[in-house]
């Protein structure tokens, strides 16, 4: 298995630095249930980067 040293559980500060995006938005997207997948441990929110990666892969038109 191909080791990387990519972090695969990322804070919310981490996922608005990575994908540009305002904490703020992730923040009113859990609020309201849409927007990226994220799991929350506790009371700490954690959002798995594979699982962003799909999510977005999905999201993605489909060109005719």
């Amino acid at each position: 298995m191909k080791q990387t040293n990519e972090k695969i559980w990322l804070s919310t500060k981490d996922v608005a630095n990575k994908y540009n995006l305002n904490h703020e938005t992730l923040k009113k997207q859990r609020q309201r249930k849409i927007g990226l997948p994220y799991f929350k441990f506790g009371g700490t929110i954690r959002y798995n980067d594979l699982e962003i990666k799909q999510y977005l892969e999905n999201q993605k038109c489909k060109k005719k």
